[in-house]
């Protein structure tokens, strides 16, 4: 039984503890009830956030954890064209086709992660901690508090307050007022205040320590001023941190002495210390030896962080029996203990950072410094143990009682000569041990300058902290990251091998690897990851990206991979959009396994199942929710569901999509939703705002200009106005190649334009193909060739002249597919005439003529065929025959609805046909000379419209303006239908001036 005597203020307190028991069950129920209730509250809440503090670590030690960097997904998409239709042009076809966009995704190591709420986490733990330090200090005798308030506000001093407030150059103020008021203020407590409460002590200092923050913020002259200060302050954490590890370096070793010095054998005792003794001690060194000789291959391993663990939590009853030693000038109740959990607190905090941001080279000085400390205080406190007590053992009686009152040796000697040992063993190794200490907090400083976007800064100090460590992996990261960032690929390259000779992580390989991707070195990329995956054999991410580039150069080890990934939790979503990507385009998917796919509902998913959509049948597609595109696999799913939507008639997306292609939030992403808005508006007929939208996409981006110009140029050509595209395809030659010069050729061919096509003929095929289309003979010619010629001489030939070539093919399909295209340029040249012959011709052949019969009745206003045909029509047809019915009743709303269908589609020549022969009956002269004019503008080579405008222009009394315009589209269309428009022309001029003489 031991009887202290400890003081509480003024006051006497006796406490009796009884060594023997003092790590019995009872024994620890009695020393948390003896605790007086102020302190056993400080007590406990310490120990609790200590306990957080221990779970944190044990979770992101065990589990791996390292938020220091995190995974990015990159979305990258490759164009998978799908032909809608075919068209003539030229002796074959070209395709209307769209590019929906195809969404593979892989890992990319992101760079350095700051965290600002973790740093305030750490900041607010340890202030905490150095609070409760204060309120201890503040309340030893007189000499000790000199010292600890000096070693205290040396920890004030190094907190580098000068990176905020810099008041000059030999003295900082702030500094200099937060010194002044934590020395005050516990001088205060410690002369006039020395009955004040443990707990009042400890909100005093802790009040102080926010209003100094609060006071530096306000006055600091720099920007983010407290994340400079927890960045550039943070070395006190470490200094704390260093004693508090030097404190519990001999606890294990007093557990191992307690557990065998306390049994009452004789004789055995002595050797089991002995033996235990030494393997305890030669662990400690060959630990320090693997962990300080840069050895890659560590034979025997264990953790210094579990061993510092078992320390900090046996040290606590450790301390409460060393007050033996040190009880009369340190009580355990309340100073001790609250000064221990404090510490604990500091250094546990500091070890949890330093994990979370993975600063290598500060856990190697720490590992370096667990094992260190104990290894030497242990092999003292041995050497105190064999001198003090070797006879007490020898005689099997209990020595664990008396450990700490050693008669020979005293326990600060054991303290003094390990330091000292310590000492004289890191002056072989200081480089090390400092330079270590230097890289990791130039490492933070660059972190914090990088998180901040500040890259020269953030480079300086990276570069900085590369030149110091062993395995600094840290600083070559960030150098890897930002050389990346900034394009300069072999520098980045270097940095990412650098980091991994260091420090091998998956981080790096996966980022060499997408360099060597990007400068399309697929081996050299597969190595990598290769070589990566036999170090890290169950990372998912690198299993990803191999899956990814196996597909270039190993199909049947790709599929293999993605069969197994596309499951799994973490990472099966972005296996299942690269297996879709992978299978579905080659239509290797069925509809059953779409049907079970386990991530349908992720974007990237649904984008690439929209994309396939042509390919496999999947019933489960519905419209994207979101109308902000904030990313690649959003855009890649409102884009491809456009052209869904435009193949399965979803009419309420046209809304939707007028609403995503305008919002200010999706300005990223513009020119391709409305690239997508433009090709969904000219397929679902709005052929008009289709076009135009596509105009305004070739003005707008110069660098992709072909490619909408040449895009403009097919639409003309499948709309039968092979002149309108003549311009476009010219247009588009901006970026000139092969394949814009033979699609030039070929819509100059269809223009009939000779002299134009001569310029693009640079093969000689293309030259002896024009000369034949130029001769007069066609003795002998495929059909191909003598249908070529006939859209060749479109504008040249009469209609008599075109049917004679017909009846040279010798092809019945052949027959019929040119007796169709007459029927178009009929109602293009407005040359009703003809139709009723072609019907003839092309049932004789056994096509039925349904559709040419229904244009023929809109024309002659038959209205019983067209109320007959009305229900079996569909789009501009239905609207054309609704329009004819109510025009040939006298409906007024007939007028809207010829305003609709121009508006829709001005180049459907039976609706400008219909419409020219309805407005010319209007009263409102002035009214339908603008719509002609309007709709003219919009396809000024239609010989309806331009009949239509021709006759308002007489009407209203602008006869030059009709003969201008008939002028203008002469050489767009057959003499024939030139003749029947200018004989109107004056026709109709004659008339008015007839009409004007009678007036």
């Amino acid at each position: 039984m031991l009887r202290l005597c400890l003081y509480r203020g003024r006051k006497v307190l006796f406490l009796s503890i009884n060594i023997n028991d003092s790590l019995t069950a009872t024994a620890m129920i009695k020393f948390w009830k003896e605790w007086p209730a102020a302190w056993r509250g400080l007590f406990w809440a310490f120990t609790l956030m200590v306990g957080v503090v221990l779970c944190a670590f044990l979770y992101f030690y065990l589990g791996g954890n390292v938020v220091a960097m995190d995974w990015n997904v990159i979305s990258k998409t490759v164009e998978l064209p799908i032909t809608l239709r075919q068209i003539e042009l030229g002796l074959g076809h070209t395709s209307i086709s769209v590019n929906y966009l195809l969404l593979n995704q892989y890992f990319e190591g992101s760079g350095i992660q700051y965290s600002l709420l973790g740093n305030i986490t750490f900041w607010l733990l340890c202030l905490t901690g150095y609070s409760m330090l204060w309120a201890v200090v503040s309340g030893l005798p007189r000499r000790l508090y000199y010292i600890g308030a000096t070693l205290l506000s040396a920890c004030l001093w190094g907190f580098q307050l000068d990176v905020i407030i810099p008041f000059g150059r030999f003295d900082n103020l702030a500094l200099l007022i937060t010194l002044l008021l934590f020395m005050g203020v516990s001088y205060l407590i410690q002369v006039y205040r020395t009955q004040m409460a443990m707990l009042g002590r400890f909100a005093t200092f802790l009040i102080l320590t926010i209003g100094a923050i609060g006071m530096l913020h306000y006055a600091a002259t720099e920007s983010y001023p407290l994340e400079r200060v927890m960045t550039f302050g943070v070395l006190p954490w470490v200094a704390l941190a260093g004693l508090f590890i030097f404190l519990v370096s001999l606890d294990n070793f007093w557990l191992l002495f307690r557990l065998i010095g306390g049994r009452k054998a004789i004789g055995n005792n002595f050797g089991h210390f002995i033996a235990v003794s030494l393997v305890y001690l030669s662990l400690l060194g060959i630990g320090f030896w693997q962990q300080n000789s840069n050895a890659d291959n560590q034979w025997l391993f264990y953790s210094p962080f579990i061993l510092l663990l078992a320390s900090s939590v046996v040290g606590l009853w450790a301390f409460q029996a060393k007050e033996l030693a040190w009880g009369h000038w340190l009580p355990f109740r309340p100073l001790g203990a609250l000064m221990y959990l404090a510490l604990m607190l500091i250094c546990w905090t500091t070890v949890l950072h330093y994990f979370i941001v993975g600063s290598d080279v500060m856990l190697e000085m720490l590992s370096k410094l667990i094992y260190l400390s104990h290894l030497c205080v242990s092999g003292m406190f041995f050497i105190y143990l064999f001198v003090n007590f070797s006879e007490v053992i020898r005689m099997g009686k209990d020595a664990a009682s008396v450990v700490f009152r050693g008669n020979k040796m005293n326990l600060g000697t054991v303290y003094i000569f390990g330091l000292a040992t310590m000492m004289t063993i890191m002056a072989r190794d200081r480089f090390v041990q400092k330079n270590q200490l230097l890289s990791a907090y130039y490492n933070g400083i660059a972190d914090l300058n990088y998180a901040h976007h500040e890259s020269t800064e953030a480079e300086g100090y990276y570069n900085k902290g590369a030149q110091y460590g062993w395995k600094n992996h840290h600083s070559f990261y960030g150098l890897a990251t930002l050389a990346n960032e900034q394009g300069r690929l072999a520098k980045a390259l270097m940095y990412y091998e650098s980091a991994n000779v260091k420090h091998p992580s998956p981080f790096a390989y996966v980022n060499i690897s997408n360099i060597y991707l990007s400068q399309n070195q697929y081996f050299d990329a597969v190595f990598t990851l290769e070589e990566g995956l036999k170090l890290f054999p169950e990372n998912k991410q690198l299993k990803t990206n191999l899956a990814l580039v196996y597909q270039k150069s190993n199909k049947q080890q790709a599929a293999d991979f993605l069969a197994v990934l596309k499951n799994d939790a973490d990472v099966g979503a972005i296996n299942t959009v690269n297996w879709l990507a992978f299978k579905g385009p080659e239509g290797q998917l069925s509809a059953q396994e779409l049907s079970g796919l386990k991530f349908a509902n992720n974007t990237g998913v649904k984008a690439n199942l929209l994309a396939i959509s042509p390919m496999v049948a999947n019933s489960n597609i519905i419209a994207p929710k979101t109308n902000t595109v904030a990313d690649l696999p959003t855009l890649a799913e409102v884009y491809n569901y456009s052209f869904y939507a435009m193949q399965h008639q979803d009419t309420a997306w046209a809304k939707r999509l007028a609403t995503i292609s305008t919002a200010t939030a999706n300005d990223n992403f513009q020119e391709l939703l409305s690239y997508g808005k433009a090709i969904y508006h000219y397929e679902v007929g709005q052929v008009s705002q289709g076009v135009q939208e596509m105009k305004v996409l070739s003005d707008t981006y110069f660098f992709h200009r072909a490619f909408y110009e040449q895009m403009l140029s097919k639409w003309m050509v499948d709309l039968g106005e092979p002149q309108a595209a003549v311009p476009h395809v010219t247009k588009g030659l901006n970026l000139a190649d092969s394949v814009a010069t033979d699609l030039a050729f070929n819509v100059l061919l269809e223009a009939g334009r000779a002299k134009d096509a001569a310029e693009f003929a640079y093969r000689e095929p293309q030259k002896q193909l024009l000369a034949k289309l130029e001769g007069p003979s066609a003795k002998g010619w495929s059909d191909d060739l003598l249908f070529l010629k006939m859209r060749f001489h479109q504008t040249q030939w009469e209609f008599e002249q075109q049917l004679k070539v017909v009846d040279q093919m010798k092809d019945q399909q052949y027959q019929v597919k040119a007796l169709r295209w007459l029927w178009q340029v009929a109602m293009k040249f407005d040359q009703w005439q003809h139709v009723s012959p072609l019907i003839a011709r092309l049932q004789s052949l056994g096509d039925e003529a349904v559709d040419l019969a229904l244009s023929l009745a809109v024309y002659q206003h038959d209205v019983p065929k067209l109320q007959k045909a009305l229900p079996h029509l569909q789009g501009d047809w239905k609207l054309l025959a609704a329009a004819s019915i109510k025009a040939a009743n006298k409906d007024t709303t007939a007028m809207s609805d010829y305003h609709q269908l121009l508006k829709r589609n001005p180049y459907f020549a039976p609706a400008a046909t219909s419409a020219t022969q309805y407005l010319a009956d209007l009263p409102e002269k002035d009214d339908t000379y603008q719509l002609f004019l309007t709709y003219l503008n919009q396809n000024q080579y239609s010989v309806p419209l331009t009949k239509g405008y021709a006759l308002q222009s007489v009407s209203v009394g602008l006869d030059d303006y009709g003969l201008s315009a008939i002028e203008d589209v002469m050489p767009y269309t057959s003499p024939e239908a030139f003749k029947q428009l200018e004989s109107r022309f004056e026709q109709e001029v004659a008339e008015k001036e007839k009409t004007d003489e009678q007036w």
